[in-house]
């Protein structure tokens, strides 16, 4: 599981860190991102991500709707707490 936020541009940008766009990050958290020029930084991360994407599964509207009852009920119960994670 990794939590990291990538942003790969041009073959040489990189902006990598803890970082969500979201006001309670952006005011709150104590968040890190570090942005690096670097054509070789780039392309090894741009390896790595497609490695990760490789044996990653996409998650659709079905499978969310055809999880079991008490998975929803915990998910929605946990939801609550969210403002505050």
């Amino acid at each position: 599981f990794a939590h990291t936020k990538l942003l790969l541009v041009d073959d040489i940008y990189v902006c990598l860190g803890s970082t969500n766009l979201d006001p309670r990050s952006l005011s709150l958290n104590f968040e890190l991102n570090v942005e690096v020029f670097s054509p070789e930084l780039n392309a090894r991360l741009h390896e790595f991500a497609a490695s990760v994407l490789a044996v990653s599964h996409e998650v659709t509207l079905e499978n969310l709707l055809s999880r079991p009852l008490a998975v929803r009920l915990r998910n929605a119960a946990a939801w609550i707490f969210s403002p505050y994670l």
